[in-house]
């Protein structure tokens, strides 16, 4: 996603006068909508690899804790 497509989302917000709590899912299929999908198919990417580095740490951690 793109400086330009965030600002954009932020303006429609605005003009929109969404805030609190509502403006994150707004911000979030906002940009989904001017992208394509583009942004969507980042954030499950970005999802799926931080729950993959989770759950290696946490094996890592649990291997250190059966040596101890």
């Amino acid at each position: 996603v793109t400086e330009d497509a965030i600002a954009e989302a932020l303006k429609q917000a605005a003009r929109e006068n969404v805030t609190g709590k509502p403006l994150t899912p707004f911000l979030l299929n906002y940009l989904a909508e001017i992208t394509g999908g583009a942004s969507l198919e980042a954030n499950v990417a970005l999802l799926r690899n931080n729950a993959g580095l989770g759950a290696r740490i946490a094996c890592s951690y649990a291997e250190l804790l059966q040596v101890s």
